[in-house]
């Protein structure tokens, strides 16, 4: 398949990019050719938005530095960085190595004992240099193990030393992905602690427990819950899992999986000693399903060409592209932000082919407009409509599963019943010809938020409470259809024209979750998936606790907070680190993050509302926090400019009282006139039936004073010397009050105030009118 790039064809360097391997949350993976040493190497090039970043850049010639240094033979070499000084890209060049995950191999279950002790020792002994100069991996798994050779000499590489805090840069973490693989975090990983050579130990040995036995130690239907088991539980023993294991490794793997640091070995290499003592005949005789490695890397599983496996020896294994393998797998394949092995190259191939083609039947594709954790987003044409749209593409390791499809299915129904001025609706969803699930959704024009924070700061008071208050109206019709948006953020926010608000992904989110099975595997491993961006995360979203419409409450503060601060909340060296803060730390006022921006306090009260921890302090709804929007907009001096920027949409009660409440009035005078010239004036009250006649009479005198006295009215006494004693008691009714069964005369004023015409025949007064003062 004919690939479109711009670098195919050219040199970066010494290094000429042949083709695609695959794309990630850091950038894409080319195979190239070393011109100077005439061989093959994987060069990763940085994506434009991170190489403008100068806190990334910072991180990545830091990183990189350190990693490009570190070599061993167990170990995936980085040969070249660009750090962009001598360049205007940011690019690194790998070794290129053709292998198969060892996650892959742990799938057909658990592997011989003797295999599992010659992978273990090889990581070990790398891991032991690594920690010799200081470089601590943080991210081991399967994924991240490429495995070579055959069965009796494997030869292990594993990816990602020194640069595994690179790919865990909060931004990197999107939708649908949970960073630095739950599963195998030791329990100070999970507190977002520091960490140091014994937190790779317990990882280590949870690969070698899964190794051994075919599943993880622990599980949880939460990530709550399974961080709570890696931090307080005790992992079952190996032979309770598989009576195959030998039993000289129960010891040695309970003492790497101990809860605190110093209870562990101490060092890579004392625990490498350890496995290295284990008998050969106790491992040779040990009676373990085994795998013929040679044939397993060999036969066709619907895994990666070796090529495209290579990418992710590369580390093209970063970011969303892979998270497709992850949602299909079984315990170990979790959505992450580092997340390794599935055939980016495939990926990256797969949807660059759709490019012209049409799907359907009748949507073109135009251009990719982004790819992300559960497939890609295209422009198409709508063929028939002759208009353009957003075209969302499944990946088929997705949607081939029959709980996506399902789930899929449901949810794009349901956003299909939501349509609200202030959301991008989706129009349609369905199968292609060759199986690929897909939806479409209008395609705005418009810019998102994030875009036009980067492009021009925080922004005035009035205008941020103005945007924020249009994706609450559609989160308050949303939520009533019991649709949560869970992944709201800026950039799924869009500026139209007028500042017209246009939400998108409503629905999406939940699609990427996975569900409880009978099985136990992925749902099991991570069950309500973090699935969110982590500067975004409610706190029950960060633990992966249930979630429930408050958490787009304290989405949407978190919005507000940026907004006027031009600063996210929780910042952190890692998705973990925002987690953990969103999850335990209180905020920073936005006025002391920004002193300079004059954000007053009852502003400041609304934002601190909505990222309240405990969701019973939030706002309950979006109603609520509209209603605090519009009280701050209302008040005397609450904001520096309380007009709000214009809108297509239209207002609710509240906020902009004045110009609505203009509008009603003239509508209900409107009606009133429409009454008087149609109703007949004698079946009128007095005061319309005087509006008619000086109608019909074409008086013009219809205002100028603010009362009207009534017929014959006597002398009005002076306002500050009332007469005394001049009205009866208030018990005491006047003897002349009307009976009971006659009906009091009318004497609501009239509208206008000039005096009527002469009084027409009525009952009697209810009360005499009190006689003039005395001269």
């Amino acid at each position: 398949m004919k690939l479109r790039h711009d670098l195919i064809g050219t040199k970066l360097g010494n290094y000429k990019i042949e083709r695609l391997l695959g794309e990630g949350g850091m950038g894409a993976v080319y195979r190239a050719r070393d011109t100077t040493l005439d061989r093959d190497v994987a060069v990763k090039v940085i994506r434009k938005e991170l190489a403008e970043d100068p806190a990334f850049v910072e991180r990545f010639h830091r990183e990189a530095k350190v990693a490009a240094r570190f070599q061993h033979p167990n170990s995936i070499a980085i040969y070249h960085y660009e750090d962009g000084s001598n360049a205007d890209r940011l690019y690194m060049v790998y070794e290129f190595v053709k292998g198969r995950e060892l996650r892959s191999m742990i799938d057909a279950g658990p592997l011989s004992p003797s295999f599992c002790a010659k992978v273990a020792i090889q990581a070990l002994s790398a891991l032991e240099a690594a920690h010799r100069a200081g470089i601590v991996h943080r991210d081991l798994k399967p994924q991240n193990v490429m495995v070579a050779g055959d069965e009796q000499n494997p030869e292990i590489k594993i990816l990602d030393f020194g640069i595994a805090k690179l790919k865990d840069h909060p931004s990197l973490t999107q939708a649908g992905q949970v960073m630095g693989t739950l599963a195998f975090m030791s329990p100070e990983q999970t507190m977002g602690q520091e960490v140091d050579a014994r937190s790779d130990i317990y990882s280590l040995g949870v690969l070698l427990f899964m190794c051994l036995t075919g599943r993880l130690p622990f599980h949880g239907k939460t990530a709550g819950e399974l961080m709570d088991h890696h931090r307080k539980s005790q992992p079952p023993s190996l032979a309770s899992i598989h009576t195959g294991v030998p039993a000289a490794f129960e010891p040695i793997v309970a003492r790497a999986l101990e809860k605190r640091p110093e209870d562990r070995y101490q060092t890579a290499r004392e625990f490498r000693q350890a496995i290295e003592a284990i008998p050969q005949q106790a491992l040779a005789f040990a009676q373990a399903a085994t795998v013929n490695l040679e044939n397993s890397l060999d036969e066709d599983r619907g895994r990666p060409d070796p090529e495209a496996t290579a990418a992710t020896a590369a580390g093209a294994s970063d970011g969303n592209a892979t998270a497709f393998h992850d949602t299909a797998g079984e315990l170990a394949k979790q959505k992450t932000a580092s997340l390794g092995g599935y055939a980016e190259g495939d990926t990256g191939e797969f949807f660059s082919g759709l490019v012209g083609r049409t799907v359907s039947g009748k949507y073109l594709i135009e251009s990719k407009l982004g790819q992300g954790g559960m497939g890609a987003v295209f422009k198409a044409l709508h063929q028939d409509l002759k208009r353009h749209v957003a075209l969302k593409i499944v990946h088929p390791a997705v949607a081939d599963r029959a709980d996506v499809a399902e789930r899929f299915q449901r949810e794009a129904r349901a956003a299909m019943g939501f349509i609200h001025p202030n959301a991008i609706p989706t129009r349609d969803f369905g199968r292609t010809e060759a199986g690929l699930l897909y939806m479409t959704q209008d395609f705005s024009p418009g810019q998102d938020l994030d875009k036009l924070l980067k492009a021009h700061g925080r922004l005035p008071v009035a205008r941020a409470l103005g945007i924020v208050r249009q994706v609450l109206l559609a989160l308050v019709e949303a939520h009533k259809k019991s649709i949560v948006h869970r992944d709201l953020k800026p950039a799924n926010i869009l500026l139209e024209d007028g500042d017209l608000v246009r939400v998108t992904d409503f629905g999406i989110a939940k699609i990427l979750e996975e569900e409880p099975n009978e099985k136990g595997t992925a749902s099991e491993l991570t069950g309500n998936q973090v699935i969110g961006t982590p500067f975004y995360m409610a706190p029950e979203q960060a633990r992966g606790q249930q979630i429930d419409l408050r958490t787009d409450i304290y989405a949407m503060g978190c919005v507000l907070y940026e907004l006027l601060t031009a600063s996210r909340p929780f910042s952190g060296d890692s998705a973990l680190d925002v987690l953990m803060k969103q999850a335990h730390k209180e905020v920073e006022p936005p006025s002391r993050r920004a002193p300079d921006a004059g954000i007053p306090p009852e502003v400041e009260r609304i934002v601190l509302t909505a990222m309240a921890k405990a969701r019973e302090e939030r706002f309950q709804d979006a109603s609520e926090f509209i209603a605090a929007i519009d009280a701050a907009l209302s008040g005397a001096g609450a904001v520096p400019d309380t007009t709000l920027p214009p809108t297509k949409v239209p207002q609710a009660s509240g906020g902009g009282v004045l110009v609505p409440l203009a509008a009603i009035t003239a509508l209900v005078l409107a009606g009133l006139l429409v009454v008087v010239l149609v109703v007949d004036g004698d079946k009128l009250p007095k005061p319309l039936a005087w509006v008619k006649g000086k109608l019909e009479s074409g008086s013009t005198e219809l205002v100028g004073r603010t009362d009207d006295p009534p017929a014959n009215p006597p002398a009005k006494p002076p306002a500050d010397d009332p007469p005394a004693d001049t009205l009866p008691p208030a018990d005491d009714p006047p003897a002349d009050d009307p009976p009971a069964d006659d009906p009091p005369v009318d004497t609501t004023p009239p509208v206008s105030v000039d005096p009527p015409p002469p009084a027409q025949p009525s009952p009697p007064p209810p009360r005499p009118n009190p006689p003039p003062p005395p001269p």
